[in-house]
């Protein structure tokens, strides 16, 4: 049985970045109560767009850093916190992930995962996509319920994403009676029946990878983990090589066809435990591409409801219609006819 993670009274302000601090070093001082306050170090972390992060580790001790996540404001909207927090568990139980170390209302703190972080420098290394492969398939392979494995979230969100996103927030943006619609052909059309439904990360972007040593990955950030499409998984991990800041180069960083085939050779028989066939991989292949442009399509519309709500300061209204655009030119690219 899972341990029970404390729950704390108490908010942390993410205002500003005095009050951010402020706030984490409260927490931190119920998680670590036998740290000398003058004796921990901090670092604000920069490079997430939904949340705000601060780490706190004691002077010497860098390795046993405690991570502080708050959350962005009005991200439970669209985010199952209590579901996040099961996945941690499920993942921290097999190894594969850090462990929880306490809730507080806006936010959680857990552990820090030693290692470098997926950059585009290192995308291309071979050493480094066969070891994110087999990562990945490694927690496609955790065992679901026969409720979770009959329950795959991918159009079950797009949908919630769509109830709560107001377009007027993103001029220039399709009207929600579009995007419902739009997703409804998008469903018929990529259909789903003979997809493998496991456990995923749904948000397998490079800032959620960690690279560690001896060629270990473990992936971080839970919070849109669930039952999914495995093609989903991998599809969206693929399309996140862009990178989520200034103008989205798909042309420079979207891999190939042909590097893409290669990837998922190395996941198959990572998970099947043998080499894949040439038709397995090709069917493996063809579900991937399938599901690029639902990818595009969840995160354009996740990033219009941030537009409406979050308070951090990013140009979610800029990246929604990147994202739009790019749903439109994979479909254009597959030969499906532009509709939104």
């Amino acid at each position: 049985m899972a341990e029970a993670v404390p729950v704390l009274d108490m908010a942390v302000d993410l205002a500003t970045e005095a009050s951010l601090r402020q706030g984490a070093a409260r927490v931190l001082a119920a998680v670590r109560p036998a740290w000398p306050q003058q004796a921990v170090r901090w670092k604000v972390h920069t490079d997430g767009i939904t949340n705000k992060l601060v780490g706190g580790w004691l002077e010497g001790r860098r390795e046993d850093t405690v991570l502080v996540r708050v959350y962005g404001e009005g991200t439970e909207r669209i985010i199952d916190r209590e579901q996040e927090k099961a996945n941690m568990a499920r993942l921290a139980a097999v190894g594969a992930g850090g462990r929880l170390y306490a809730a507080f209302a806006n936010g959680i703190a857990y552990e820090f995962l030693e290692g470098e972080v997926l950059g585009q420098a290192r995308l291309w290394e071979e050493a480094v996509w066969r070891g994110v492969a087999a990562s990945m398939a490694t927690m496609h392979r955790l065992p679901l319920s026969q409720e979770e494995a009959a329950a795959p979230c991918l159009w079950p969100r797009v949908r919630r994403f769509v109830q709560e996103c107001r377009p007027a927030a993103v001029p220039g943006f399709p009207a929600k009676e579009q995007l419902v619609a739009e997703v409804d052909r998008l469903e018929e059309e990529v259909g789903s029946g003979a997809d493998t439904v496991v456990f995923c990360h749904n948000d397998a972007l490079m800032a959620n990878v960690v690279l560690q040593a001896e060629g270990r990955v473990r992936f971080i950030d839970l919070e849109y983990g669930g039952p999914n499409f495995a093609a989903f998984d991998i599809a969206n991990h693929f399309v996140e090589f862009v990178g989520c800041d200034g103008r989205l180069d798909y042309q420079k960083w979207l891999p190939g066809r042909a590097w893409r085939q290669g990837w998922c050779t190395e996941y198959l028989a990572a998970r099947e435990g043998r080499a894949a066939a040439q038709a397995e991989v090709a069917a493996l292949q063809a579900r991937v591409e399938a599901y690029m442009p639902a990818a595009h399509l969840l995160w354009a519309v996740w990033a219009v409801v941030q537009a409406a709500n979050s308070t951090i300061a990013f140009d979610f209204a800029d990246y929604a219609l990147q994202r739009l655009r790019e749903y439109r030119r994979c479909r254009g690219e597959a030969g499906l006819p532009a509709r939104l």
